[in-house]
């Protein structure tokens, strides 16, 4: 005899309940297993950290050496490294700064100068969107210079604790300190950023010409193949404050600080093998 045709859909539904029990059972398999709690877990795509009872980690600890393993590419971050003054010399290639007579749009309030000529110049510094700072030599009497120098970048040169006097032997020469939050976007390091800021005579008579250089580097550890080298992130070329893009110094040789003959850019070479290099924050 055929079954009643009622029966049919009946029987799809023992199905379906038999298969949702299947699905209950395998969900607590996985529920259990992960510490009775799935709603504690990290949601999709939170890389907050954060974990709840259900998915506990050890505490991830901050590297204090960057391994590198023979042949494989590392990755640096200037975050971990530490930042020193002068641990390596200075590139042999200062920034060099145009100054003339005529003042800058950007210079809206000045102070009472009280020499007889001002040059005017600016230097491009740091990552973040705003880079210039504008700057004023106020030429003395005597041949001397006193600067002025925006460091809050607010076209006002009256307003940022008076004037830098010559600290060098030459026509002028003097540190300018730069927070490092107002040149590094999301800055890793507290305190100041240094930079040597001179007037050389060649450069001066051959058309109004001052230099600068960053003092403030930033110094790690690296280890290659288990052995340790210093690591300096030093600015290079155009010193813009930046010490993430003039790659990377390292002494190879060991001797605890930075020869002619030692890693210098974007690649370290030891013992015939080469190790690419990149620098992040």
């Amino acid at each position: 005899m055929n079954a009643p045709v009622h029966s049919r859909p009946l029987r799809r539904s023992y199905l379906a309940v038999i298969l949702a029990a299947l699905a209950v059972i395998v969900s607590l398999d996985v529920w259990q297993q992960h510490g009775g709690s799935l709603a504690q877990r990290p949601a999709a795509g939170d890389d907050s950290g954060r974990s709840g009872a259900a998915e506990i980690l050890p505490p991830v600890e901050r590297p204090l050496r960057h391994q590198m393993a023979s042949g494989s590419a590392l990755v640096l971050r200037a975050s971990e490294f530490t930042p020193v003054e002068m641990d390596a010399p200075a590139t042999s290639l200062p920034s060099t700064t145009a100054l003339e007579g005529d003042r800058p749009e950007a210079i809206e309030r000045e102070p009472e100068y009280g020499g007889v000529r001002r040059w005017y110049g600016h230097l491009d510094l740091g990552n973040r969107p705003q880079r210039r700072y504008y700057l004023a030599l106020d030429e003395q009497a005597d041949g001397s210079f006193l600067l002025y120098f925006d460091r809050n970048q607010n076209g006002d040169l009256s307003d940022d604790g008076g004037p830098l006097r010559n600290m060098g032997t030459g026509p002028y020469a003097a540190t300018v300190v730069l927070p490092w939050d107002r040149l590094i976007a999301n800055s890793p390091f507290a305190g100041d950023f240094k930079i040597w800021f001179f007037v050389h005579e060649a450069g001066w008579r051959k058309g109004y010409f001052a230099n600068h250089y960053s003092r403030t580097q930033l110094r790690s550890e690296i280890v290659i193949d288990g052995t340790a080298y210093m690591a300096l992130l030093v600015d290079r070329g155009v010193n813009d404050a930046d010490l993430t893009n003039d790659g990377v110094m390292v002494d190879t040789n060991r001797n605890g600080k930075i020869d002619d003959g030692d890693a210098r850019g974007y690649t370290v070479v030891i013992g015939g093998k080469s190790w690419p290099v990149e620098v992040l924050w």
